[in-house]
């Protein structure tokens, strides 16, 4: 009886994300490096293929003469593989249902998650789409404002001395006075301008988890040891704000030059490094 071939996986070879999530599914799966390509390496002919199918948002499975993607591709490629248990209890209802969804919110705003090194536009960019791209900006929101709401809170608690609820109704105004330059642009257009606001809401919503990571302790805290949790999470919370900054500038000023073409008047993250 012949050997049956098995299913390959194509990733997007522009993107950080994908690359390192092939591979650790293919050592889930038990493997060789054979089973995973990246779509810049594949045939011409197999490479349309793949990318007229919709391999900009989501990764694809060749098998035989299927083209699949998403998470049922995931689950395709497991199958059979040392990781097949795992496959089969991630396709069990309703597991399977919050994984595609999962699956959807990072496959769609992977260019945010992880953007390339450097600007592009190719075939596989992902499709604007106002629900997944809403939904992620929204998210990053929620995370950023309970992060610089902690800082804000617990910064007058242990440098000020500001006792009770009003420490919190002070974060209460002053958060959404620090978000709404970004906010703003959610609703204001579908492609470009729902981008940037996305990009910048990660540095905000990175800079929220160094504020929380010392904020939270110091709630616990008194003195002298309150402070120094607090300053930790500043500083942490800026340093991780520089840095997520630092990476998505390119991209961030090549979106705003797009939306400024289309509608004057969106402030410019400046010129690449």
């Amino acid at each position: 009886m012949p050997a049956t071939t098995p299913p390959l996986l194509v990733y997007d070879g522009d993107c950080p994300l994908c690359e390192r999530w092939s591979a650790r599914l293919l050592r889930w799966s038990g493997r060789d490096e054979g089973a995973r390509v990246s779509h810049l390496a594949l045939p011409e002919a197999t490479r349309a293929r793949v990318e007229d199918a919709g391999l900009r948002n989501e990764l694809k499975v060749l098998d035989g003469d299927a083209v699949v993607g998403g998470l049922p591709a995931i689950l395709r490629f497991l199958r059979g593989s040392r990781a097949d248990r795992l496959a089969r209890v991630a396709g069990v209802v309703p597991l399977r249902w919050g994984l595609a969804l999962g699956y959807g919110l990072i496959a769609r705003n992977r260019r945010v998650i992880a953007p390339p090194r450097r600007t592009l536009a190719c075939a596989c960019d992902p499709d604007p789409h106002l629900g997944w791209n809403l939904a992620f900006v929204l998210g990053l929101a929620l995370v950023a404002a309970a992060g610089w709401g902690t800082l804000v809170a617990t910064g007058w608690r242990v440098l000020a001395g500001a006792t009770g609820p009003a420490r919190w109704a002070e974060a209460a105004w002053k958060v959404p006075l620090l978000l709404l330059p970004v906010v703003g642009c959610v609703g204001a257009r579908r492609g470009a301008r729902l981008r940037w606001a996305a990009h910048l809401l990660w540095c905000f919503a990175a800079a929220a988890v160094g504020f929380l990571a010392g904020g939270l302790p110091s709630l616990a805290l008194s003195g002298a040891a309150a402070v120094v949790a607090w300053g930790v999470g500043a500083v942490a919370g800026t340093v991780l704000f520089v840095r997520a900054l630092r990476r998505r500038r390119p991209h961030l000023s090549a979106l705003a030059a797009v939306a400024s073409r289309a509608a004057p008047g969106l402030p410019s993250a400046g010129p690449p490094p």
